[in-house]
């Protein structure tokens, strides 16, 4: 029984660098995006990602402003700029989004959301307002089907794939994924019908929103170097512990589940990453875990 956490994946070919197959790419915690390109959009719940400064020059003229006003935030500003250089602008924040960071290790740009730190230093309250998705699809745990989405426009030429996140967290699958999921683990998960239209409105394909519906401890508490922050697993970044590992025993006869302290991976046994590529479905890749 390996962990494996589940990644979208791309049907091997590598598309071609232009405007008309750019990505328009959502901001998810704990997602890799694989071979992004020049043309590729990232956004936070629709706001365009646009990169900033080193300052976070939006954050300190909220600071200044709330402080004392214009003399305040350009005394605010002057203060990160020595700051930043001070630390090697190593950390930049978005312009548009300022609680959004970015920060380049080697070849990976690591794009955080550091939103409670910024809510409470800009209003002086607790940060621990919730933006973000709905949570509950993430849960483990069977949802109501009101507020889930019953039709999604699909202007993609491509077909669509077996396996997609519309609108994070939100997975949608086909019937061949379900039937992987009924044969590996039957009866257990929850499927919600959903049409796909053209933009005529016109029939392209009879999907399901999948809701996984198992919700486990499943990390190994002697062998993860990763520390727990309000009941969740978090890293401490490039130079901190960032080792995560599975317990298999913990796991059991689980196929598909929700770790209650990393509800943001979807996890798979190897038996279900066997059946899944036996079937051939597009639209999912896996990456292998630690597990003992």
């Amino acid at each position: 029984m390996i962990p494996i956490t589940i990644l979208i994946g791309a049907d091997g070919n590598r598309a071609e660098d232009s405007s008309e197959n750019a990505d328009n790419v959502w901001y998810f915690p704990d997602t890799i995006v694989m071979d992004a390109q020049r043309y590729d959009v990232l956004k936070f719940f629709g706001i365009p990602l646009t990169g900033g400064d080193a300052a976070a020059s939006g954050v300190m003229l909220a600071l200044g402003a709330r402080a004392g006003g214009l003399f305040g935030a350009a005394g605010t500003i002057a203060a990160a700029n020595a700051a930043a250089a001070a630390t090697g602008n190593s950390v930049y924040y978005d312009n548009l989004v300022p609680f959004i960071t970015y920060q380049l290790v080697g070849d990976d740009l690591f794009v955080g959301n550091v939103f409670d730190g910024f809510f409470g230093a800009v209003t002086g309250q607790d940060g621990g307002l919730d933006v973000g998705y709905d949570r509950s699809l993430l849960s483990g745990r069977r949802v109501k089907r009101e507020g889930l989405p019953t039709r999604v426009r699909w202007s993609d030429k491509r077909p669509v794939p077996d396996f997609q996140i519309s609108y994070a967290p939100t997975m949608i699958v086909s019937q061949l994924f379900r039937d992987v999921v009924e044969h590996v683990e039957p009866g257990v998960h929850q499927f919600e019908p959903v049409e796909y239209v053209g933009k005529d409105g016109v029939h392209v394909a009879n999907m399901f929103v999948f809701v996984i519906c198992n919700r486990i401890d499943s990390v190994d508490r002697e062998r993860t170097t990763m520390y727990r922050f309000k009941n969740f697993w978090q890293s401490a970044g490039p130079t901190g512990g960032s080792q995560l590992v599975f317990n298999a025993a913990q796991v059991g006869d689980h196929h598909l589940w929700i770790d209650k302290y990393l509800p943001d991976f979807r996890l798979a046994s190897s038996d279900f990453v066997t059946a899944a590529r036996e079937a051939g479905l597009v639209g999912v890749s896996f990456r292998e875990l630690e597990t003992v």
